[in-house]
């Protein structure tokens, strides 16, 4: 009898083992979030954008980044038009995960 109340007790177990698992991830997630802090980009910003094209033979040695560019136009929360640091607009339009803000001159 011990044993049969055990297998029923295994669908119970579970779920609790569950919703334990979601809780710890939800108060990770919510400490990690507490420490970022969000740095739109804005129009006249300079941006280096990640560097998608690799050279052959040099895949490792290949700078991550290029730039710096200017931000155009933002089309929407997270998407932009570069420019060129002549202000010559570029056809492509970026994603923010791809940009990253430059601090430099």
């Amino acid at each position: 009898m011990n044993l049969l109340h055990q297998l029923d007790m295994i669908e119970t177990r579970r779920d609790v083992a569950l919703v334990r698992t979601l809780e710890g991830q939800l108060k990770t997630a919510k400490a990690y979030n507490a420490k970022v802090k969000p740095r739109p980009l804005e129009e006249g910003d300079m941006v280096l954008k990640r560097n998608f094209e690799q050279k052959e033979g040099h895949e490792k040695l290949a700078a991550a980044w290029e730039g710096p560019y200017l931000v155009g136009e933002k089309l929407g929360p997270t998407t932009y038009i570069l420019a060129t640091m002549e202000g010559k607009p570029m056809a492509k339009t970026w994603s923010a995960i791809h940009l990253k803000k430059y601090f430099g001159e």
